[in-house]
């Protein structure tokens, strides 16, 4: 009011700003209105201006001259109102927005002798308004009004040195200048809180007390601002989100709407887009569609006309956004990708990550694995170590180790736990050529913490089964069983069954059949396979007091379908052998020799010693009205050699000993060796197999063997092969036994890679 009565009244042109101020961008008091605000506004000017010393400059200026003539000594005050014409240019207050007249008054209300005129300055370069964007000239201007003394430059230099604009990054640099403005600019006080926050580890004498102080002083200023000040949408939108966040003060999601709809009501849709965000979100507990839908509806309106007439890439990519999932509109892929496509080239690398999980998922476009590649390398170029992670995935899968071994690395420095992860899982694999066991433990060390970390923060199934994978395993730690059960537990009582699986293993082992039971019947309500499976072992033998041959041959039937298609959407050797010993054995089927050829074919594909075995078995026995010497021989040497081959890598298995040995007693594909077979024996008996022993006093009293009848020795080899303790069992399914079991441990104590999880999350 008062403002009013100055202006009308006196004709004082201070006033005159003021109150055309107010009506442009509104106050507690004051509605907005575009029209009167530019009309006190341009009054204003023209009396500042015509009331300047240097009054032919403006004039000139304005008439494009060449030649612009001023005094170099002025008052202060007079260079104040300079830097005020200065910011109406810059503005478009009561006059054209000019960024070109805008520098030009800045520089002259600088030379003058008014400082800030240098931060404004400083801002145009940094947002290119009327420059090509220069954030290194940007920092020198900043720079010069922090010299005089100026405290908004030295917040702005606190941001640059954080985010590394224009100079190196350097956060003690960036503390130094938001301590040196947080007693003039409120918002330094919430920056210096989130750089404490973010290095805590830097700033580790910084306590949680104070870090919130000043959270609480930065919000306590700004809603003192608003109380007092002219109205802004980006300080109303800090506010809101910091009542959202509970920074500063408790979470209060009333009070974020209410100052959200203050925003809103200025036309502006990222308020907009965040209330649509927090009636849709469960996170809130405040769903309500009606109310989402129509703030995404004024988003989209606002985003789409502001696009008309300058491009934004936060507005193009919530319009993606929004076209993607039908947020306010009918959802149209094709509108979101041309709209992500759109904020992609202007440097988005989230809407470059969307645009790669269309395309490698074939979401409502082409499935296209190459161009979700380039996606994700665009993204990971722009900054997003989940880019990183991802490229770093197809690389693995496209044989590049290097390349994504260096892009694991890159996601690793944005603490992306599965990235670790990824990188312990190559360096513990000699298949790829970087195995280095130490190097794996540390890497898988980093994302146990992470994954605790991460579950702290979030807990979900996933993150819980793999901690309880790696405690089991011991991966990036000792073994223990223990906290394996632990998170086993916290991961099944989220629903994951692969979890389950995992505890009804455990139970099993330990002859605790009730709760084995009870964890594979859970895990068998998600499909896997080998619950299943263990079902029916349970229900076939009497021993473990739950004996039913027609429930085991039903589990058995379930297992064996799963197991189809489990390797259709996955093709392994450990799935094809299996497959092949449930039609051997008539496990859940009817006994079907050519379905058992089949599978073992398929298995000794993927270069399945026991397969080669089993087929080698089939051809030799009389039982099955195939034989065939010659293949025989041929699968049975094949089977030898991968047996050798095994071993040489893992010197520890007396199993694998006792087996080869076996194959020289019994001349099985190659010709018939007594003493090979006894130092087989003899090896497999250091190694502290029982049965080797049983097997050297058997060998030392033959004399000769003159007779054997091929399909006993095929059945006495079946014993050991057909145990379904598959030593090779690799990639995405354990074993059933506790024998292997304890063959894993010690393969892992001695630095060996093992095979993960029976289904495998791959994120």
């Amino acid at each position: 009011m008062w403002y009013g009565i100055a202006a009308d009244s006196y004709g004082d042109s201070m006033s005159a700003y003021k109150l055309g101020q107010m009506y442009l961008y509104g106050t507690k008091a004051t509605e907005i209105n575009k029209e009167l605000g530019n009309y006190y506004c341009k009054t204003a000017f023209i009396q500042f201006r015509d009331g300047l010393k240097n009054r032919n400059y403006f004039y000139e200026l304005e008439n494009d001259s060449d030649n612009l003539h001023y005094y170099s000594e002025v008052d202060s005050y007079e260079a104040y109102i300079e830097y005020l014409l200065g910011r109406m240019y810059l503005k478009g207050e009561g006059v054209e927005q000019d960024y070109r007249c805008s520098s030009n008054v800045f520089s002259l209300a600088a030379k003058n002798g008014y400082s800030h005129a240098y931060y404004y300055l400083g801002n145009q370069f940094y947002y290119g308004l009327g420059f090509t964007q220069d954030y290194e000239k940007a920092f020198d201007y900043y720079l010069k009004a922090d010299r005089k003394g100026d405290k908004y430059a030295a917040y702005r230099l606190g941001k640059m040195y954080l985010s590394g604009e224009g100079v190196n990054i350097d956060i003690q640099q960036a503390e130094h200048y938001f301590s040196k403005a947080t007693k003039t600019v409120v918002l330094a006080n919430y920056d210096l809180a989130k750089l404490y926050e973010d290095y805590a580890d830097d700033f580790n004498n910084v306590s949680k007390d104070y870090i919130n102080g000043l959270y609480k002083k930065a919000l306590e200023g700004m809603i003192e601002q608003e109380e007092n000040d002219i109205q802004n949408a980006f300080t109303e939108m800090r506010i809101a989100n910091m009542y959202l966040a509970g920074k500063g003060t408790d979470i209060n999601i009333n009070s974020a709407i209410e100052w959200l709809n203050k925003v809103a009501k200025q036309d502006n849709p990222n308020a907009a887009y965040q209330l649509g965000y927090i009636y849709s979100s469960e996170k809130y507990n405040i769903i309500d569609e009606q109310k989402a839908n129509e703030n995404y509806k004024r988003a989209c309106l606002e985003y789409e006309k502001a696009e008309e007439e300058n491009s934004n890439v936060t507005a193009e990519s919530r319009l993606g956004k929004m076209y993607l999932n039908g947020y306010g509109v009918e959802k149209d892929i094709q509108k979101a990708v041309i709209w992500l496509k759109k904020a992609t080239l202007n440097g988005s690398a989230s809407s470059a990550y969307t645009l790669a999980k269309l395309y490698e998922n074939g979401e409502g476009i082409e499935k296209n694995i190459e161009e979700a590649y380039s996606y994700y390398q665009i993204s990971a170029v722009l900054g997003n170590f989940y880019a990183n992670y991802q490229v770093g995935k197809i690389s693995l899968q496209k044989g590049e180790i290097e390349k994504a071994v260096e892009n694991f690395q890159e996601a690793a420095k944005g603490n992306i736990s599965h990235a670790w992860f990824k990188l312990g899982k190559i360096y513990s694999d000699e298949s790829y050529g970087l195995y280095d066991i130490s190097k794996a433990q540390l890497c898988y060390s980093n994302a146990l913490n992470l994954y605790i970390t991460d579950y702290t923060q979030n807990p979900d199934d996933f993150t819980a089964y793999r901690l309880g994978k790696m405690y089991f395993n011991g991966l990036g730690t000792d073994i223990d069983i223990n906290k394996a059960i632990h998170w086993f537990s916290q991961a099944e009582k989220l629903g994951n069954t692969n979890a389950a699986y995992q505890l009804g293993e455990i139970a099993f082992e330990n002859n605790d059949i009730e709760n084995a039971i009870k964890h594979f019947q859970y895990a068998a309500q998600g499909n896997i396979s080998n619950a299943w499976f263990n079902l029916a072992k349970i229900h076939s033998n009497e021993s473990y007091g739950h004996y039913d041959i027609a429930k085991a041959q039903l589990c058995y039937s379930n297992a064996l379908n799963l197991y189809i298609t489990d390797y259709k959407q996955n093709p392994n050797d450990y799935i094809a052998y299996r497959l092949g010993n449930m039609y051997l054995k008539g496990l859940g089927t009817d006994m079907n020799i050519n379905q058992a050829i089949y599978w073992f074919s398929e298995a000794e594909k993927f270069e399945n010693a026991n397969a080669a075995y089993q087929l080698g078995y089939i051809y030799h026995s009389e039982k099955y009205g195939l034989q065939n010497n010659e293949l025989a021989s041929n699968y049975f040497r094949k089977a030898l050699s991968a047996y050798l081959i095994r071993f040489n890598n893992n010197q520890t298995d007396s199993e694998l000993a006792l087996r080869i040995g076996t194959f020289y007693q019994y001349g099985l594909g190659i010709e018939r060796d007594i003493e090979k077979a006894l130092l087989w024996y003899k090896k497999a008996v250091e190694l502290g197999n029982i049965k080797a022993q049983q097997k050297i006093e058997e060998t030392n009293t033959q004399q000769q063997i003159t007779v054997l009848n091929l399909a006993s020795i095929a059945a006495h080899m079946g014993k050991i092969i057909n145990t379904e303790t598959i030593a090779a069992a690799k990639q995405k399914y354990t074993s059933d036994s506790k024998q292997l079991r304890d063959e894993k441990i010690q393969k892992i104590q001695l630095g060996h890679a093992v095979s993960d999880n029976p289904i495998s999350y791959d994120y």
